[in-house]
């Protein structure tokens, strides 16, 4: 991606007109997130109108606080959502995770030291799932505990998913937990007057009956709504498995 440069008219640094794409993360292990850097092929940042490479892998670590870690005053919950920024303090770069979105902004950093890269959640035990952010497209193995389950008949009502707020897509795996009838449906939609059949039980045993895997737009912030043919009796489960989100909308 070409970008323009420019100098800061008092220091007298490059800055940049354009940005470059933002550098994807990943897991590193259970309590660790990489951002790939190398010397053959470094990430990218755009920083306070600076550009901003490195040529190593920027890592952070979840039982750190601060710099390397989660915010100053956190610490890793399980099932929770991250936000992940990259910060620039002079020429150092380093990783910090917080709770509040980007639209908000990084807790107590000045805005023109930090960009956001995207979000990732914890499973139990505060653990980190196998998972891959790929400039806003999350997926993972995800974890029982972002399960959502429904068991309400029409209309379909609000679901609340581990997914973060800017999220425009949502990516989830559906499993019969209770089938009252055979060819009972779960139906889910962005809002409720366009819910729509997601799966349709072939079994009345639930385990006989194969996962479905659909993915919606996200029309209220981390929403879903959701309901089964027969109420109570009909139990389906929404796991969120991946997310897409635009992080080039923010600094």
């Amino acid at each position: 991606m070409a970008v323009a440069t420019f100098h800061d008219p008092i220091t007298q640094e490059p800055r940049f007109a354009g940005r470059y794409l933002k550098p994807s993360f990943r897991y590193g292990s259970s309590t660790t997130v990489i951002v790939p850097g190398s010397s053959a092929s470094p990430s990218y940042f755009t920083i306070g109108g600076r550009l901003y490479q490195s040529f190593t892998n920027l890592t952070l670590t979840t039982s750190v606080s601060g710099v390397g870690g989660l915010r100053t005053g956190l610490s890793i919950s399980a099932n929770t959502l991250y936000y992940l920024y990259a910060v620039a303090n002079s020429k150092t770069l380093f990783l910090i995770a917080d709770t509040v979105a980007p639209t908000t902004g990084l807790t107590g950093y000045a805005t023109t030291s930090w960009t956001y890269l995207g979000a990732f959640a914890t499973i139990a035990a505060g653990a980190l799932p196998f998972f891959t952010n790929t400039r806003g497209n999350f997926l993972s193995s995800g974890g029982s505990g972002w399960d959502v389950i429904t068991n309400n008949a029409t209309p379909a009502t609000a679901k609340t998913l581990l997914i973060p707020s800017t999220a425009t897509l949502v990516y989830c795996r559906l499993i019969w937990g209770a089938v009252a009838v055979l060819g009972d449906s779960c139906l889910v939609g962005p809002n409720a007057a366009e819910a729509l059949v997601a799966i349709r039980a072939t079994s009345t045993t639930a385990g006989n009956n194969s996962p479905g895997f659909s993915s919606w737009p996200i029309q209220t912030a981390s929403t879903l709504y959701t309901n089964v043919t027969t109420a109570t009796t009909d139990s389906c489960t929404l796991r969120p498995l991946g997310f897409t989100e635009s992080p080039s909308e923010f600094q």
